[in-house]
C-alpha cells in the first residue's frame, strides 16, 4: 500500500474518533474500506477480484446493521421511491438506506448481493448502533 494512502487511511481513522463515529466507508477507483470501532477496531480493505472471493468462499450474515445510531431514511428523499424493497435483489455497494447523525448522510450499503427479505424499521426512526436494518439473504 503506497505511502500516501497510509497517510489518508491514518487521517480518517483519527478523524472518524474524533468525531464519535462507529463506522467510516471509503472508496476509491477500486480500493474500498471500511472501518469500524469497537472492541477491537476492525480495517477491511477489498478490491473487486477479493470482494468475488470472498462471497464465494463464506456464506454472509442475513442481517444488515446500522454502523452507527442516527436517523434512517428508507428514501433518498421525501415523496421518493425507497432504495430497496422485500423481494429486491442488490448487489455489492447497492445503497439500502441512509443513516442521518448530526446533519451528515451516510449510506449503508449491500456488502453481498441477494434479495431483501425484510426491512426491519420505518422510514424516520431513530436507530442505534447495531440495530437490525435490513434483512437480506444470499
Amino acid at each position: 500500500m503506497a505511502k500516501n494512502r497510509l497517510d489518508e487511511i491514518t487521517a480518517m481513522m483519527e478523524w472518524s474518533a474524533g468525531q464519535g463515529l462507529a463506522a467510516v466507508s471509503y472508496a476509491q477507483g477500486d480500493f474500498r474500506m471500511k472501518i469500524s470501532r469497537g472492541a477491537p477496531v476492525a480495517i477491511t480493505a477489498t478490491s473487486p477480484v477479493n470482494t468475488a472471493q470472498r462471497a464465494a468462499a463464506a456464506k454472509p450474515a442475513a442481517g444488515v446493521a446500522a454502523p452507527l445510531a442516527g436517523i434512517c431514511h428508507l428514501s433518498p428523499a421525501p415523496g421518493a421511491p425507497p432504495f430497496v424493497a422485500p423481494g429486491d435483489r442488490v448487489v455489492p455497494g447497492q445503497t439500502l438506506c441512509l443513516l442521518e447523525a448530526m446533519k451528515v448522510m451516510t449510506a449503508v450499503v449491500a456488502e453481498y448481493a441477494g434479495q431483501v427479505s425484510r426491512i426491519a424499521v420505518t422510514d424516520g426512526a431513530a436507530v442505534t448502533a447495531g440495530d437490525l436494518l435490513i434483512e437480506v439473504t444470499p
